[in-house]
């Protein structure tokens, strides 16, 4: 028997189909293995995960929080459709357009448009699949208003998977009764995003990169009222640990940063690292980044602070960049790592992913002059401590 939840199917399905003609019994666990028939497909429960992520903004907000999440493909599409309701429109990202978790989703998005299939029955089938706790009135509207959705992202340009006849493949998703699943291979996220990226930049819309929403708001409140001292830190890529192995990063799941990543996969939590193109224009082909030392980081926060309390600015409303102002590859970080913790890490060259830059680092000129502050730790103590943090939380000697 072979069970197998493959993040990319149509890497497995020939492999999948031949095990199933020498008679083996396949079970393919959260993914479906298209164009395959298995013999037991296994789905995880989507209500229960959309539970705990409420309860998890609950707990850490608050009862009665408002929260709004507005990114990714849902940003994007509403800075379209409103841009061509005539108004005035402006995207702002924390890091470039197009530079969303989206990119991560390798599903597809349910659309009830084959002539065997109906928006009532998707309705049934999302209802039932959702422990009927879903409201009636939003889920009637987005089976309805699903089947035009995939009709305007395909006249974008979206890429979907087609028939030789040019219809819509489609598959079964959970929960399903029809086929209805419409993807992009396994890289569905990536190919909605570009598209609805290059529509809005096509349509000139204005859109203001590497900008968190916190300076935008900090921004209007100085505005409001002058009295007050804002200073904005902007970090780059925060790695290490205190010097006592006491205090350090603990990504919940699978890291999503690099450093974590690496002393879970030295530590033999991750199997491999995988590095993301090797054939960038750099010295050793990988990406350049400004890694800075937590401890460094967390003193530039004391010495603004200081600066503030002490009346020392010399605008109520100022910006650091906070880095080292080097760029430092990641093959560099990675033989650095091993160097000085004495150990062989697992990875692999692997193909670039889409959307990486290739090289940014800090210039820190006028947080060194006006600020007084300089990041101090070297790169090999910086990994060192990491190291030293994730030996300590995992109890290795």
């Amino acid at each position: 028997m072979i069970i197998t939840a493959a993040a990319i199917w149509y890497a497995v399905s020939g492999a999948v189909q031949n095990a199933i003609d020498q008679g083996v019994k396949v079970i393919s666990v959260d993914r479906v293995v298209n164009g395959v028939e298995v013999d037991c497909q296994i789905a995880s429960d989507n209500v229960l995960g959309a539970e705990l992520a409420t309860q998890f903004i609950v707990d850490t907000l608050g009862e009665g929080v408002k929260v709004a999440e507005l990114e990714g493909i849902p940003g994007a599409s509403a800075a379209i459709e409103a841009h061509e309701a005539g108004a005035k429109v402006m995207v702002v990202t924390k890091l470039r357009m197009g530079d969303a978790n989206t990119m991560m989703a390798e599903g597809g998005i349910q659309a009830a448009d084959k002539p065997n299939d109906s928006p009532v029955q998707h309705y049934l089938d999302a209802f039932g699949g959702g422990h009927f706790a879903a409201r009636p009135e939003l889920l009637r509207r987005l089976v309805m208003e699903a089947p035009d959705a995939i009709r305007w992202l395909n006249d974008l340009g979206v890429m979907f998977d087609k028939e030789e006849d040019g219809t819509m493949f489609t598959t079964h998703g959970g929960g399903t009764s029809r086929k209805r699943m419409h993807a992009a291979k396994d890289y569905s996220g990536a190919e909605i995003m570009r598209t609805l990226r290059d529509e809005v930049l096509n349509r000139n819309i204005p859109v203001v990169d590497f900008t968190a929403a916190i300076e935008i708001i900090l921004d209007d409140f100085h505005k409001g009222d002058k009295e007050w001292a804002v200073t904005l830190l902007r970090y780059f890529n925060p790695i290490g640990a205190h010097p006592s192995a006491l205090i350090g990063e603990l990504p919940r799941g699978v890291p999503q940063n690099l450093v974590p990543f690496i002393t879970q996969t030295a530590a033999g939590i991750r199997e491999c690292l995988s590095v993301f193109g090797d054939d960038y224009d750099t010295p050793d082909g990988s990406c350049l980044r400004d890694y800075i030392d937590v401890v460094d980081l967390a003193k530039a926060h004391v010495v603004a602070i200081t600066r503030m309390v002490e009346d020392k600015n010399k605008q109520k409303y100022e910006i650091f960049n906070v880095g080292t102002g080097n760029g430092v590859s990641v093959l560099e970080l990675v033989e650095s790592f091993q160097r000085v913790n004495e150990l062989k890490l697992n990875y692999k060259i692997a193909p670039r992913r889409p959307g990486d830059v290739v090289a940014i680092w800090a210039d820190t000129t006028l947080a060194n002059e006006e600020l007084g502050w300089k990041a101090e730790r070297s790169l090999d103590d910086t990994l060192r401590s990491a190291w030293a943090w994730e030996k300590n939380v995992r109890g290795i000697k």
